[in-house]
């Protein structure tokens, strides 16, 4: 209940709240904002929980030195360029995933290393899954000019026997595995092999 009441002394008359309403009314904000405040938390909560279960992304089951066949079939050429694919085929009885990021080493007869630089796709290369005996292709180019200081009355480098190709994803490299002869003549521009993204051959 309220009323009007008059201070004593006073010809002004002022509107009073009773006790009882006045208290109702004040705990009606408290729940009103002790309210609030849980469903933010319980919103908080429940975004954090939803981010911790949100599943990670998957490491690829990266192909092993062991479990593929590589091999360079010839392209076509043009003038100063030379092309080749590089053919990587699954021989285990399991899927498992390639990138164009290879490890390249020209080698020569011996075995050493030759200069040898690989350039890959400007954008991080997607991998590949192969399903088991299917196969992947790297197309690749060089010059076949010499380039800079290289010397334009002979070879522009040692002419490679073998280039040795290490998978990524795999712990250890195994240069005595995956080693391909290489019968296209020197490769100019310090050994420079450009590859293009890797895709499933058809």
């Amino acid at each position: 209940m309220s009323c009007f009441t008059q201070v004593r002394g006073s010809p002004v008359w002022h509107w009073d709240l009773d006790k009882e309403f006045g208290m109702r009314v004040m705990n009606g904000i408290r729940r009103a904002i002790a309210g609030g405040a849980v469903g933010a938390s319980m919103l908080i909560v429940g975004q954090t929980a939803a981010l911790a279960d949100a599943p990670a992304t998957a490491e690829p089951s990266w192909c092993q030195f062991w479990e593929v066949n590589v091999t360079i079939e010839p392209g076509g050429a043009a003038t100063g360029h030379r092309y080749a694919d590089m053919l990587i085929q699954n021989d285990s009885d399991n899927d498992c995933s390639v990138t164009t990021k290879v490890g390249l080493r020209l080698l020569d007869a011996e075995g050493n290393q030759l200069p040898t630089r690989a350039v890959y796709p400007s954008e991080t290369p997607e991998p590949v899954t192969l399903e088991p005996f299917q196969t992947a292709v790297i197309p690749m180019e060089w010059v076949v000019v010499p380039t800079g200081d290289e010397p334009d009355d002979g070879p522009c480098q040692p002419e490679p026997a073998a280039v040795d190709v290490d998978l990524p994803g795999n712990a250890e490299p195994q240069p005595e595995w995956n080693v391909v002869d290489w019968t296209f003549g020197p490769v100019c521009n310090k050994g420079t092999l450009k590859l293009s993204p890797i895709k499933v051959k058809a």
